[in-house]
């Protein structure tokens, strides 16, 4: 019966831990939110297959749609599709200075 007792405090150390690591997770964690029309920046990609200098993000791309919580549907101007899903953990706000939106610049 020594194990019962091992297991019951391997799950509250369980317990504990998740817990603390909660606690790290969330105290620099943004909860951010979205609307149809908004500005978004995407990010650039996977990390292993940037090169140095290239952007960390592009756009600013309208946001379309909200499919989910997390998801939304981007207006990317790519020709394939012109909309595209991405997660909420991909997507940062673009700021907008004295009202005035910014402007992709199309070389």
């Amino acid at each position: 019966m020594d194990w019962i007792c091992d297991r019951k405090i391997a799950y509250k150390n369980t317990i504990k831990s998740h817990d603390y690591n909660k606690k790290l997770f969330d105290k620099n964690r943004k909860d951010m939110e979205f609307n149809v029309g908004d500005m978004v920046y995407v990010e650039n990609g996977n990390k292993l297959n940037r090169r140095k200098l290239d952007e960390l993000r592009i756009g600013p791309y309208k946001i379309i749609d909200r499919i989910s919580n997390s998801i939304y549907r981007i207006n990317t101007g790519h020709k394939k599709s012109e909309s595209n899903n991405f997660h909420i953990t991909k997507l940062s706000p673009a700021s907008t200075m004295d009202g005035v939106e910014s402007v992709e610049l199309v070389t």
